[in-house]
């Protein structure tokens, strides 16, 4: 059988929407989010993403653009991390020093494999970022609109797959993902274990109770430490809720930690769930559970303590 040109067109079209999303939606995100941001600014919300080019932008790559979402989560001996992460790190990662470089290289993978699958491959999925005032990114969010609801379409489930050969062939995954010592191997499955508990398990039960409807997804939230505290995630949570509010949807997002639960409500997230992340049988010596993760959920026009800009 043989195709037309326009056909053969047309089948091309379809697969490049399956596999990094319909271009036009993505634009339509960004200039909702982007509204009101003044882009010439230095100090300002900008998309991390070029619609039109196809690529990265700021002068950004994924791996780039993950490095700072990991930076922002990993925590400093002085400042915080993302305590589920610290969790899925596990005991012998748990330095927040990070003397070996191993907890921002599991870390990155992570952030990288949240950035494809929220804000590249989804058809309605961003990624923006907060300038300092010398105008470089100090924090970064990933959002993903979902139209009818939380579930994963049919190719979602080759996402994972993907990102993996593809930082395989990159050369990029971390060092315990290529060691071939069985005590090293040992240990990345405990680490890998722990993500399969957080991620693949009780995130999607979370997020399919609680967003049931169509809402945006702020799948990652991340400051670098030395930025934080100098507005940078109000920045980017009040351009998401204008958005969000614009399609007259609610937000939903999961966090940990009670400070961070603080946080989010003075952008007007409310608590919806509670759960402890744990294994059965964690070998890993000094491994336990963890009891603060949250899921929230903001309606449309609900501005928390904070008034709106």
């Amino acid at each position: 059988t043989h195709f037309s040109e326009k056909g053969r067109q047309g089948c091309l079209n379809r697969n490049m929407a399956f596999l990094f999303g319909d271009s036009n939606r993505k634009k339509e995100l960004y200039s909702k989010i982007l509204a009101t941001s003044k882009p010439e600014a230095k100090s300002a919300v900008c998309a991390l993403y070029d619609t039109a080019a196809g690529k990265c932008a700021e002068g950004l790559s994924v791996r780039s653009i993950a490095q700072i979402a990991a930076r922002g989560m990993m925590g400093t001996p002085t400042a915080d991390p993302e305590w589920a992460l610290h969790w899925i790190l596990g005991p012998t990662f748990a330095d927040r020093a990070d003397p070996t470089g191993e907890r921002k290289e599991i870390l990155t993978l992570i952030m990288t494999s949240m950035v494809l699958s929220n804000a590249i491959y989804p058809t309605e999925g961003a990624m923006i970022g907060s300038r300092d005032a010398e105008g470089e990114i100090a924090a970064v969010s990933f959002v993903r609109v979902y139209r009818s609801g939380y579930f994963k379409q049919l190719g979602e489930r080759l996402w994972d797959f993907r990102i993996a050969v593809g930082e395989k062939l990159a050369g990029t995954l971390p060092s315990l993902y290529t060691d071939t010592d069985s005590q090293r191997t040992t240990l990345k499955n405990h680490v890998e274990a722990r993500i399969k508990v957080a991620t693949h398990e009780m995130m999607p039960k979370f997020h399919a109770q609680h967003a049931s409807g169509p809402h945006y997804y702020v799948a990652i939230m991340a400051t670098l430490p030395e930025k934080q505290g100098q507005g940078h995630c109000s920045n980017l949570m009040r351009a998401i809720n204008r958005a969000a509010d614009t399609d007259q949807l609610p937000c939903y997002l999961e966090c940990s930690g009670e400070k961070n639960t603080r946080v989010y409500m003075r952008f007007g997230y409310k608590v919806m769930g509670q759960c402890t992340l744990s294994i059965d049988k964690d070998a890993e010596a000094g491994s336990g559970e963890f009891t603060e993760f949250y899921c929230m959920v903001r309606e449309p026009g609900e501005h928390g303590s904070l008034v709106e800009k």
